[in-house]
Formats: structure tokens, sequence, C-alpha cells
């Protein structure tokens, strides 16, 4: 008995140090920043809570910027007067992510020269800047390709990238097999999007774009009173002036031109469709975007992802917000969404602003 005993004991210590090796170290924690394209040193508030969540973070850490990282058109040529204040907005988005494992930036439509003919050669300019500003600092997808760019941190978590300006750019694009990109037109998109999101049971899945399928701000169709009354807070928040005809006249003429950038032009449909056939089949846990310059955590559908919108990274662009069918929650206010994926699986949001100086938790919740 004595002599089965010491192999037996080996036996045991050797599995426990195996279990523990193949243990996951900690939670995945996920820190989604978007349009933070335009701020100053010293007064950055969501870039400031960016920084707080990652020295608060225990365990894996990403940084995902969620496009409009430069504005108003992107990143100029070298020689481009524009060009030094465009280099800093870049530099301070990665600076603040600095301590994380990974920095990654997702193109957005102020990145692509905001819908002009230079935008492919903007989105290129940006991806080699962003290369020299440290080895965990990355523009994905590149070279003005769709994606999707998966990315698995560990069994049981995928994380899948996709340029969603690729759809609306006007002018030169990756078209056609000689560009180089592994996918190079619409059908062949949706096809990439299915393969990626068919994983396995219990598998979380979350998807990263710069626009919304849905959102309760400006670009979703949603208008308050205050909309009417106070039209120039689309433009700064602090506009507080009464203006009422132009006001009503701009929601008007609004509605009914239904610029592309809006969820509701046919462009927009049409991308919003080929998501939602996707989802239908593989819906991931989460859809996270930018685009619309407020926090929200949406979900119209519990069978369907919830929509997390970040853009609130720049305290100058914040627009109003209301909540539309699924609103959890909803704020025009500086900061940041964080998700945490827990080794088990369970997974949670909370919000962070960064009002007067001091990063705050106002919302939280799970969502598996």
């Amino acid at each position: 008995m004595t002599r089965l005993r010491a192999p037996l004991l080996g036996f045991l210590l050797f599995s426990c140090l195996w279990l523990r090796a193949e243990s996951p170290a900690g939670p995945i924690h996920v820190i989604l920043a978007g349009d933070a394209g335009e701020n100053k040193r010293g007064e950055a508030p969501a870039l400031d809570a960016v920084r707080a969540a990652v020295s608060g973070s225990k365990g894996e850490t990403y940084v995902l910027y969620l496009g409009d990282n430069i504005y108003p058109a992107g990143l100029p040529a070298e020689n481009d007067p524009g060009r030094p204040r465009a280099a800093e907005m870049l530099r301070l988005q990665a600076e603040a992510g600095a301590a994380a494992g990974k920095v990654i930036f997702i193109p957005g439509n102020h990145d692509w020269a905001y819908n002009q003919p230079d935008g492919l050669n903007a989105i290129r300019r940006q991806a080699v800047l962003l290369s020299t500003l440290g080895p965990n600092v990355s523009l994905e997808p590149r070279e003005g390709c769709p994606g999707p760019v998966v990315l698995d941190p560990r069994p049981g978590v995928r994380f899948i990238l996709v340029d969603t300006q690729w759809w609306f750019h006007p002018f030169e694009k990756p078209s056609k097999e000689s560009d180089g990109c592994p996918v190079f037109s619409e059908p062949a998109l949706e096809l990439a999007l299915q393969r990626a999101l068919d994983v396995p049971p219990g598998t979380v899945a979350g998807v990263f774009t710069h626009h919304p399928i849905v959102s309760g701000g400006p670009h979703g169709g949603t208008y308050t009173w205050k909309d009417h009354i106070f039209p120039a807070r689309n433009w700064k928040t602090w506009l507080w002036v009464p203006l009422p005809g132009l006001g009503s006249a701009y929601v008007a003429s609004r509605r009914k031109a239904r610029p592309v950038e809006d969820l509701e032009s046919p462009r927009y449909v049409e991308l919003r469709n080929l998501f939602e056939r996707v989802f239908s089949k593989h819906p991931p846990l989460f859809l996270a975007s930018g685009h619309d310059h407020s926090l929200q955590v949406i979900r119209q559908d519990a069978s369907g992802p919830y929509q997390l919108i970040s853009g609130a990274g720049s305290p100058k662009k914040m627009t109003p917000v209301r909540n539309v069918e699924g609103t959890l929650f909803a704020a025009s206010r500086a900061g940041v969404l964080e998700v945490t994926i827990e080794p088990g699986g369970s997974t949670t949001v909370r919000a962070l602003t960064g009002d007067g100086g001091k990063t705050r938790e106002v919302f939280q919740t799970r969502m598996r």
C-alpha cells in the first residue's frame, strides 16, 4: 500500500499542475472607445477612461478604437499642413492604451477621407503610422480590405473585426482579386462573416465595426424636442441656442435626404440587412460600434446580439441620444464601454465616463 501511495500522489500532483497550466489566467477585458479623433492633450476625458480601465484590469486586455480615429478627414499626406495635428490624434489614443496587450484601431468613415477620392490612400497612411507607435498597435482590417479579421484570444472566445466603411466608400477601394484582399465583394463578405461566426456552442463571439445596426442617436433617425428647439446641439452639445423653426427644418430635411451615413439611407439598409441575415443564423453575443457620439447598450431581441455603441471619444463632438426599443443604457457623456469575459464565459459590459477629471462607472449589466 505504501508503495502505491507515492506514485499516486505524484500523479495527482502532476494532474493538478497540468490543469492549472491549461486554465486561463484570468478575465479578458475589451475596452471600447470610438470617434476619438478630436482631443487635446490633458483635456480628453474618454482617453482618461481608457487609461483608467487598462490600469485597473486584471488579465488580458484589448483596447479597440471603433473608427473615426482622426477628424475631419483621416491622415493627410506627409507634406500636408494638417498632418502634425492628425498624427497627434493617433498618438494620444495609442498612448492611452499603451499598457494593454493590444491596441487596435478600426477604420471609420472619417478615416477614409470622409468619402473623398483620397480615402484609400488615407487609410493606408494611417496603418503605416500606427505601426510606428508600438509593437502592440495596429489598424485592422488593413489595406482598405473589408475583413473580416478573426482573432481568437483563447478557446471559447472569438473577435471579428470588419471595416464597414469599405461598404460605403464611393471611390477607389479593393474590389477585385488582384487588389490583394481575401474578400473583395459584398457576397463574399457575407459568406466570410457566416463562416467566422460558425463557432462551437458556448463561444463568446463579438463583432467590431464602426457602423451600428441600431442606434438612439441622430444617425439612427431618432430626434427629441431638443433637436427641434436647439438644433445647434447636434454640432456642439453646449450650444443651447433656441432656433425652433430652423431646428424643425433641419430634422425634416435630414429625414428626407437620408445621408448615406444614416441608418435609414438605402445603402445603409442594405448593410443592416446583410448583418441581420448573418446574425439570424449565427448570432454573436454582441456587436460593438461607434458612429453616433454617445454611449449606448441596446438589445432588441432576446435571441439576438447586444448592440454596444461607444462613440463618445471626443468631448466636443457629443450628440443627443434617446431610448429606442431595447435600450438598456444611453448617455451623451464622454467615456467608454468595457466588456469583461470571465474564464467560464460569463460576460458583462459597463460604462465608464470621465466627468470632472475622474473616471466613474455609471452602468453595468451582465450579457451572459
